[in-house]
Formats: structure tokens, C-alpha cells, sequence
């Protein structure tokens, strides 16, 4: 494909025949591979407990897609989505990705002008949010945006429009902003082969993660982080035991009580739970999960000290990541 930019001719060339199959990378086709190889399997796990199966999954998929699609949202369209973690993020980021479109992730702690800010270089006509959050949007004034609760996307009839051609993984499915600490924040278009990548050999399948595991994901999705996350678990046909933020000190206890043996640590998070690490519920020591933690040079200590490192489950099989 040829394109001209600023003079010069920019020519995209992909080789499939080296790339993961869509399959394993694009949202929609994962659903629908598990929906028919899985149906009864569990997906995922709600912060208030609700619990879809994979056939289930691919269902709220289907409706929130028909759900927009009946708001006019068609391929290509940016579609803001402004919620806290849990099972109606999900439903609005799988339903914009079966339409095509490409989800615009806000950070929920964005207010005032940063909001504006972010809705206003979206490219977004229609952002997905309610409560708290929707009441920001309304001291803003934003009349150019339609404001859609999420209980609009789970009782759509109909199916959505088939895409022809098919989402293939270079394809772009999110614009992730960045935090703004320097500057106004960026968006950066994220296309489905990147997300994938990113976690796929520390955190997926080459990795060691299967069907068997469950992972905790506390970290948010509005960021890569938790996109990566929760991408390389559904490609795994892993479980996802998702809540709305990390615990903090309560950490073990929410990972016991998720069932979960595997989760996501970046900088701080994991410092605060080295210092509970002694205290977890089952009075064990080491951990009974994979730990996916960052360690950062120390004044003493630095190079090699530096990068992912993670800490084997206690069950006996061979691991290849690092024990704590």
C-alpha cells in the first residue's frame, strides 16, 4: 500500500506468512476461537463476582457491538471510554474492537482540562462512561461528544455487521494516552500486534501461561499495562479474575481470594508487597503465584539488577522464571 507524506512515498509491506495468526492477537477472533473450542470454560471473573463463560463472552461481545453499531459507530470510528476496571470495560472495549473501531482509553483520574483535553484530540464523537465519571464530563460542556451509559450495550438485538476484510493484528484498536506529567497528553495509536507483543513472551503463553491459570488483573485498563494483560490471558485462554484497583496492603488476600496464580507488579506496587510478602493468608512463605514484578537499580546495585523478573508458582513443575 502506497501513501504520500510530506513528499515522500511511504509504502506499508507486511508479511503475514511472520506474523502470530489473528487468532492468537485480535480481540474478536480470540472470543469467537474460544467461544467454539471452550464454550463452558470460564473467561473471566467480575469485581462483584458475575462470572462469564467464554460463549458468554463472545455474546456481550456481539450485543454491545449491535448496541453501537445502532449508534452509528462504523469501522475506524474512535470511541472514547471512560470507566473504572471491571466487566463493563470488557463489554465496551470488545464490542468497539468487532465493529472495527478503535477504542480511545481515558485515565480515570482525568478532570477539567486534561479531560478536555483528551475528548477533545480523540477524534471521538461518542464516549462510553457513567456516574462519577459522567458528571466530570458534564461540567465540561462537551456537546460535540454523545454520552452512552454502558447498560445501553447489554440488551441490543440483532448481530453486528460483518467486517469484510477481516481485523487482521496490525490493525489499530486503541489510542492509549499518555499521563500528561510533562505536557498535554499524547494519544498513541497502539495497533493489536503491538499489545500482544508486549506481553506475550514475559507474561503469556511463552511465558508459561495456559488454560489452567487465572491472573489477576488489578492494574487499570484504561493503560497498556492492564490491555497487555488481559490480551495475552484471553489469546492463553487463561482466566481473568478482574478488580478495580490494586489492594495495597490487602494485596495477598485478594490474590488468595481470587484464586488467581499469576498478576501484574510495577514499581511501587511491588515494593508494598514485599513488605506484607511474610504476612500473606495461608502463612506460607515465597510465593504461591507468579509475581510479575519490576526491579529497579539500586544505588548499589545496577545494570544487570535492572528488568523483569518474576517468581515461580509453588506447584511443583518446572518454571523458568525466577523464584522470590
Amino acid at each position: 500500500m502506497n501513501r504520500r507524506s510530506r513528499g515522500w512515498t511511504v509504502r506499508r509491506v507486511v508479511d503475514s506468512s511472520a506474523l502470530p495468526a489473528r487468532e492468537l492477537v485480535v480481540t474478536s477472533a480470540i472470543l469467537a476461537r474460544h467461544a467454539v473450542e471452550r464454550p463452558a470454560a470460564l473467561c473471566v471473573i467480575g469485581p462483584d463476582g458475575r462470572r462469564w463463560t467464554w460463549a458468554q463472552a463472545l455474546e456481550q461481545a456481539r450485543r454491545s457491538a449491535a448496541a453501537l453499531a445502532g449508534l452509528g459507530v462504523r469501522r475506524g470510528d474512535h470511541v472514547l471510554i471512560f470507566l473504572p476496571n471491571g466487566l463493563d470495560w470488557l463489554r465496551a472495549w470488545w464490542g468497539v474492537s468487532s465493529l472495527g473501531a478503535v477504542m480511545v482509553t481515558v485515565n480515570v483520574a482525568f478532570r477539567g482540562e486534561t479531560l478536555r483535553h483528551v475528548c477533545a484530540e480523540s477524534g471521538a464523537s461518542l464516549i462510553i462512561t457513567d456516574g462519577e465519571l459522567g458528571e466530570r464530563l458534564e461540567q465540561l460542556g462537551l456537546d460535540h461528544l454523545t454520552v452512552v451509559a454502558p447498560e445501553r450495550l447489554v440488551d441490543a438485538d440483532g448481530e453486528p455487521p460483518e467486517l469484510d476484510p477481516p481485523l487482521q493484528p496490525w490493525d489499530i484498536h486503541a489510542v492509549n494516552f499518555t499521563s500528561g506529567t510533562t505536557g498535554p497528553a499524547k494519544g498513541v495509536l497502539t495497533p493489536y500486534l503491538a499489545t500482544y507483543l508486549g506481553g506475550v513472551n514475559a507474561m503469556g503463553e511463552n511465558g508459561g501461561l495456559t488454560s489452567a491459570d487465572r491472573w489477576l488483573v488489578d492494574t487499570p485498563l484504561f493503560h497498556v499495562s492492564g490491555q497487555m494483560t488481559a490480551l495475552v490471558c484471553m489469546s492463553a485462554g487463561a482466566e481473568m479474575a478482574v478488580r478495580g484497583q490494586f489492594a495495597g496492603t490487602r494485596y495477598w488476600q485478594v490474590a488468595a481470594e481470587a484464586g488467581a496464580t499469576h498478576s501484574l507488579l510495577v514499581g511501587t506496587m511491588a515494593a508494598s508487597c514485599s513488605h506484607s510478602h511474610r504476612r500473606r493468608p495461608n502463612g506460607r512463605t515465597g510465593c504461591g503465584w507468579s509475581c510479575w514484578r519490576r526491579w529497579w537499580p539500586s544505588p548499589r546495585r545496577s545494570g544487570p539488577g535492572s528488568g523483569w523478573r518474576s517468581c515461580a508458582r509453588s506447584t511443583g513443575r518446572p518454571r523458568s522464571a525466577r523464584r522470590c
